[in-house]
């Protein structure tokens, strides 16, 4: 842009800056189309179109008009006589500054006018400045923040304040760390813009993590769809370029989207509390049909477990949220990928889910519990359940962390029920008896019917935990399984298998994992039953949809692989 800029500099051509924006993105563009899908291309040109399309219209339109006149303050040969209310407002100010500053003089020194006079003229100067960096910041977060929330389902109120500061300090470590590079280059010393550099980078981070602890300065929000985040966007643009008046009218009408955004979900939620209102919203969908599914949704999370279980009433529970590629069960460290933020966040986001009735742990192991932390922050948690009767560092930390953000926790053993809605919620395992057994065989077992459809969740069960179950259950036949321990040849024997005699066997793994999952004598003892596999690391997420009569089964790869009726 800047050598097109001064070529038609060179040929005596005036260039719009919104023209050389153009050209430079269409070539880039031409180069790498798929960059227009990029993250950081979308944020870079649209701060710089926000900049010329509604941040200069903003500083000329009204900022400048309005401290243009103040600037001459006493200064006979430069008067205002620009149109507009924001110019008659600024001239009124001036002449009142000049009354003061002559009133002030007649009252004491003669002294007292000019340097008066003079303080206004600064403070105008600097109130331009400072005004229009705030006016551009406040610019450029009103096209950003539909695509942040797009991308990272993050709104940020505090930005247009905070930029004032970030804005100037990133700006001082970029200017001395190349000013330290070229020096270093050139054999000069290097030491002085180098320290530069480094004090406004931490200076920087240390800004930047004060204002995002401030209270409601930022919030989570639902994804919103591609089409209005392109529609606001489309008008805020097409608003600017045409000069219509009422600037105001686009901008409010985002404002109002992003909030409506990141709290509508809390409105709808008073509005479920009423029962009639639930119950209507329980038997219609989006497209205004009856609704009766329960849905079970078993999400991608590499090497782990995560199973979103949404109920006809639109109740959600989430089972585990996996927690680190290829963890070891021995893993109780954060995970360096948080699988919980990443991906079972970004899921509930996309899906509109404003809260979780339940959070529920199968065991205290990192690729199971990792990412149920993020959960605990990033949603109103009602009830936070849990199996294991044994201490663990991991459960201990997990219960503290939801206890600090008011989150029940409880622990659930077998012959516990619940009723949500139609469906039928019953825990087979683990039973309190004071037997020492494995966290891995201790795992939290469900069960779930739902009209002709049953559905079998195995946590990690090894072969001593699923011989007392089977011992234990009356009645263990599942359409759908759960595999028990990613596929592991430690499970899902012939005689659990002769018990439950699954239809569909959902085995949930990391490809490439360093632990085999799932196991290949498993993939032929499933078969041999009749089961079909299903495996995340192929298919992606794998959704299981069902009225308790009918059936779709989809994945994220394949799309619709089966429907039917039971």
């Amino acid at each position: 842009m800047y050598i097109l800029y001064l070529s038609g500099q060179a040929l005596f051509r005036a260039a719009h800056p919104l023209n050389l924006l153009s050209a430079g993105s269409f070539l880039m563009l031409s180069v790498q189309p798929g960059w227009l899908f990029d993250q950081g291309f979308q944020l870079s040109f649209l701060s710089v179109i926000a900049i010329l399309l509604l941040g200069v219209r903003f500083l000329d339109g009204s900022l400048r008009p309005l401290l243009s006149p103040l600037r001459s303050a006493g200064d006979n040969e430069r008067l205002s006589f620009e149109p507009g209310p924001w110019s008659s407002l600024g001239r009124c100010w001036r002449a009142r500054a000049e009354l003061l500053a002559e009133a002030c003089a007649d009252r004491g020194h003669r002294s007292i006018e000019p340097a008066l006079l003079a303080t206004f003229r600064t403070s105008a100067l600097g109130m331009l400045h400072l005004g229009g960096m705030a006016l551009i910041s406040l610019s450029v977060q009103l096209w950003l923040n539909p695509v942040m929330a797009f991308h990272f389902n993050r709104l940020s109120w505090i930005s247009p304040v905070s930029n004032l500061l970030v804005v100037p300090l990133a700006s001082l470590t970029l200017a001395s760390g190349i000013l330290a590079v070229l020096a270093d280059c050139a054999a000069l010393p290097s030491l002085v813009p180098l320290g530069i550099a480094t004090w406004c980078a931490s200076a920087l981070v240390q800004s930047t993590d004060w204002f995002s602890r401030l209270p409601g300065t930022w919030q989570r929000c639902a994804t919103p769809s591609a089409f209005s985040t392109g529609f606001l966007l489309l008008l805020m643009f097409v608003w600017s370029v045409f000069q219509w008046r009422h600037i105001w009218i686009p901008c409010l009408a985002t404002l109002l989207c992003l909030v409506w955004l990141g709290n509508g979900f809390l409105l709808l939620e008073i509005l479920l509390r009423s029962r009639d209102a639930r119950s209507f919203l329980a038997r219609q969908d989006d497209s205004g049909r009856p609704r009766e599914d329960l849905q079970l949704i078993f999400l991608d999370v590499g090497q782990g477990d995560s199973v979103v279980l949404r109920y006809p009433d639109r109740t959600v529970w989430v089972l585990d949220a996996g927690g680190i590629r290829d963890a070891t069960p021995e893993d109780t460290e954060p995970p360096s990928l948080d699988i919980g933020e990443v991906v079972v966040s970004r899921y509930l986001w996309s899906v509109g889910a404003p809260r979780l009735e339940r959070a529920l742990l199968s065991h205290p192991h990192q690729d199971h519990a990792g990412g149920l932390f993020a959960l605990i922050k990033n949603f109103a948690v009602r009830e936070i359940n849990y199996g294991e009767p044994g201490f663990d560092a991991l459960l201990e930390q997990l219960v503290a962390a939801a206890r600090a953000r008011g989150v029940l926790p409880r622990r659930v053993q077998a012959g516990d029920r619940f009723a949500m809605g139609p469906v039928k919620v019953e825990v087979l395992n683990p039973v309190v008896d004071g037997t020492r057994r494995s966290i891995n065989d201790n795992s939290v077992v469900v069960r779930l019917t739902y009209g002709r459809f049953s559905a079998l969740l195995t946590g990690d069960l090894e072969i001593t935990g699923e011989t007392e179950v089977s011992l234990r259950a009356r009645e263990l036949e599942a359409r759908l399984l759960k595999v028990a321990h990613h596929g592991s040849k430690s499970a899902t024997r012939d005689s659990f298998l002769d018990r439950v005699r699954p239809r569909w066997a959902v085995i949930s793994a990391g490809r490439n994992n360093p632990f085999g999952h799932p196991a290949r004598e498993v993939l032929i003892r499933l078969v041999r039953h009749g089961a079909r596999p299903l495996l995340t690391s192929d298919q992606g997420a794998i959704t299981f949809r069902t009225d308790g009569a009918r059936y779709t089964l989809s994945t994220f790869v394949s799309g619709v692989l089966e429907q039917g009726e039971f």
